[in-house]
């Protein structure tokens, strides 16, 4: 498998030259032309930012001042109800050399029949575990908006409830075109490939291991600094992600708000051009074309914003006594569906860590849960039971799910004693979760996939009986 993530000489370099070509074909207006790694600001969703590119562009003490700086149109984006408590509103002001409504064409219907956004693509209903292999790379030219294709789904975004797993696939960048997603946050989690987000806000550099996060409403392109790139995206309906509450772990732990980077201002100012504009609102993709780009942002202040995170950072919590600690525990973002503990999305990353506990039954238990559970492989030291790099798995919820047969059998065949002692989980090895409350509902597309892996039901063979009652 290609890890581009584990060279990041080579991954700047290719950045590099990546945008060296880019300010050769385009009138990039920006302050230093990036070379490796871009400057980003820390911070996550609540904690107000601000970024210039040109000095006083954001208005030091009210958003609508009568003289404009620099004569540019302030633009807000309220990303919750007006009246939302204030630890719970979201918002950002954007100073645009033109505001979104300017010189756009009309919407028209631009159908991406893989990219399913409401209940009508999510037909088929199982209680079925299901297990996908890779997905195969295209073999044709294809951007990541056209390179999505839906997997599941429940609720309705029309409605705010609910959320949306896919899968992407894409060898080609997006060019001169930009997505909206009205519908949702997008929590995008690369596997293969280093991919470049440009936003109204500002440019993320996106390796595997780290995940980017896009708000609802904004706007977004994803450029490829690797020949192709692919991976998932957690579509959220309900509310916005956000930090989980630590609670009896205490003050510090899990993911930390500093961690997270977002963008720095960076605009261009481009006329010469004919940009198309996706935009997905309810469930559906439209169509539209600009005469200018409309990353054309001189400055932002808010507190909602596209933002990355390292995966490896995460501060992991775990049993250092008996037993195998839930999930929960590490838990990077969530979004409750109520206040009773229930989750529309938890999104759960299982990085390098120390498992300790003693005389116990280390692997994961079997187990019938109360949520669905999506796995995915970013990646992994070697293959094993049919789990490469890339693989998925879906278990609907109440569903029966664990260990191998043949790894719950060779769990004792090995010393007892040594299966005890401590053991470093490796660094090299990332698996992800995506966990809801919700009963989901898979695509055809996911059914009927070539790279189902039709046999799936054949990882528990191994499992034999072994009761004996006159053994205590």
């Amino acid at each position: 498998m290609i890890h581009e993530d584990n060279n990041d000489h080579r991954v700047f370099k290719e950045a590099s030259s990546y945008f060296a070509q880019m300010f050769q074909h385009q009138q990039l207006h920006t302050p230093a032309q990036p070379t490796g790694e871009l400057p980003y600001l820390s911070g996550f969703w609540g904690q107000m930012l601000t970024s210039e590119c040109l000095p006083g562009a954001v208005p030091p003490v009210h958003y609508l001042p009568y003289d404009s700086p620099y004569n540019l149109y302030p633009e807000a984006i309220t990303a919750d109800s007006f009246i939302a408590p204030r630890a719970d509103h979201r918002k950002a002001w954007l100073y645009k050399i033109l505001p979104t409504v300017s010189t756009h064409s009309p919407f028209e219907n631009y159908p991406l029949p893989l990219f399913g956004g409401s209940a009508d693509d999510w037909s088929e209903l199982t209680p079925e575990p299901i297990r996908w292999n890779s997905q195969p790379l295209p073999e044709t030219p294809t951007d990541f908006v056209h390179g999505i294709s839906t997997i599941a789904g429940v609720g309705s975004a029309e409605s705010r409830s609910g959320t949306a797993l896919h899968a992407y696939a894409c060898n080609t960048n997006m060019g001169d075109s930009c997505f909206t997603n009205a519908d949702g946050d997008m929590l995008i989690i690369p596997q293969l490939g280093v991919i470049c987000v440009y936003s109204e806000m500002g440019r993320l550099i996106v390796k595997v291991g780290e995940i980017v996060v896009i708000p609802r409403g904004f706007k977004f392109s994803v450029q490829l600094l690797t020949p192709v790139a692919r991976g998932w995206i957690s579509e959220l309906f309900t509310g916005h992600f956000q930090l989980p509450n630590r609670g009896p772990i205490g003050t510090n732990g899990m993911a930390e708000e500093r961690h997270f980077q977002a963008p720095v201002a960076w605009y261009e100012n481009r006329t010469d051009i004919t940009y198309k504009s996706i935009h997905k609102f309810g469930g559906k993709t439209f169509v539209a074309t600009y005469d200018h780009s409309p990353y054309d942002c001189v400055g932002w202040t808010g507190n909602i914003f596209p933002v990355k995170y390292n995966l490896h950072l995460y501060n992991s919590f775990g049993t250092v006594k008996t037993d195998h600690a839930d999930p929960s525990t590490l838990t990077v973002l969530t979004c409750p569906a109520d206040d009773k503990g229930h989750s529309a999305v938890d999104f759960v990353a299982f990085c390098g860590r120390w498992d300790a506990s003693e005389d116990s039954f280390k692997p994961p238990y079997y187990h019938r849960n109360f949520a669905t559970e999506f796995n995915a492989i970013v990646s992994m030291e070697s293959e094993y039971c049919g789990f490469e790099e890339g693989t998925t798995f879906l278990t609907p919820f109440m569903t029966g799910h664990g260990i191998a047969g043949d790894s719950y059998n060779n769990f004792y065949k090995a010393d007892k004693e040594k299966v005890q002692q401590p053991v470093r989980l490796s660094d090299e090895s990332l698996w992800v979760m995506v966990e809801s409350t919700y009963q989901m509902r898979l695509t055809k597309w996911a059914v009927e996939a070539n790279h189902r892996d039709k046999e799936y039901r054949k990882f528990w063979s191994g499992l034999k009986r072994k009761f004996d009652p006159t053994k205590k």
